[in-house]
C-alpha cells in the first residue's frame, strides 16, 4: 500500500510541473491526472489483486490522465506561440483559425465520449439499490468529477472564444476579402457552438445529482 501511495503522489507531482508559459493548461492537467491516477490504481488492483498492481496502474493511469486533461488548452497555447510575430500575416491567421478549430473539434469528440460515460454512470447509480448513504457518496464523487470536467471545458471555451474574436478583428482590418479565412472563422464558430452544447450537457448532468 505504501508503494501505491508513493505512485499516486508521483503522478500528482508530474501534473504540477507546469511552467509559467503553460499556466492555461494547469487546471486541465490537474483534473486529468487525478482522474487517471484513481482509475489506473483501481484497474491495477482489480487485475493483479495486490498493492503492487495498484501502484503500477495508478502511475500509468495518472500519466494517461495528464495527457487527456490538458491537451486542448495546451494545443491552443501552442497555436499562439506559432502565431507570435506573424499576427498581420493573412496565411498565418488562416492557419491559426484552422488549428484552433481542429483542436476544438477534437475536444468535442473527447467530451462527447466523457458525457456518455458520465450519463451511464449517473443513471446506474440512481438505479442502484442498497445503502443510500453509500450510493449518495458515490453520486457526490461523480458530481465532483463532472463539475471538474465542466470547469475545464468552460476554461477552454473562454480561450477559444477569445481566439475567434481575435480572428474576426483581424479580418475586419483587411481591405481585400479572404474567402478562406471567412470559411475557417465560420467553421470555428460552429465548433464553438458544439463546445457550448457539450458544456451545457455537463452542467445538466451535474444538476441531475
Amino acid at each position: 500500500m505504501n508503494k501505491c501511495f508513493i505512485s499516486i503522489v508521483c503522478a500528482f507531482m508530474i501534473c504540477a510541473c507546469a511552467t509559467q508559459s503553460q499556466q492555461t493548461t494547469t487546471e486541465g492537467t490537474a483534473i486529468g491526472c487525478a482522474g487517471g491516477t484513481i482509475v489506473g490504481g483501481l484497474l491495477g488492483w482489480a487485475i493483479s489483486g495486490d498493492a503492487t498492481g495498484a501502484a503500477i496502474g495508478a502511475g500509468a493511469g495518472g500519466l494517461a490522465g495528464c495527457t487527456g486533461g490538458y491537451l486542448y488548452a495546451d494545443n491552443l497555447n501552442k497555436r499562439h506561440q506559432e502565431l507570435a510575430g506573424k499576427e498581420q500575416d493573412l496565411d498565418a491567421q488562416i492557419q491559426f483559425a484552422k488549428g484552433v478549430s481542429n483542436d476544438t473539434q477534437q475536444q468535442n469528440r473527447m467530451l462527447a465520449t466523457k458525457i456518455s460515460e458520465f450519463d451511464q454512470k449517473v443513471s446506474a447509480l440512481k438505479a442502484k439499490t442498497g445503502k443510500q448513504k453509500t450510493i449518495s457518496k458515490e453520486l457526490a464523487a461523480e458530481k465532483k468529477k463532472i463539475n471538474e470536467e465542466l470547469k475545464n471545458a468552460r476554461n477552454g471555451l473562454a480561450i477559444a472564444e477569445r481566439d475567434l474574436n481575435n480572428s474576426k478583428a483581424f479580418r475586419s482590418t483587411q481591405s481585400t476579402p479572404s474567402p478562406e479565412l471567412d470559411a475557417e472563422i465560420t467553421r470555428l464558430e460552429n465548433n464553438l457552438a458544439e463546445l457550448r452544447k457539450n458544456s451545457n450537457a455537463l452542467a445538466a448532468l451535474s444538476q441531475r445529482i
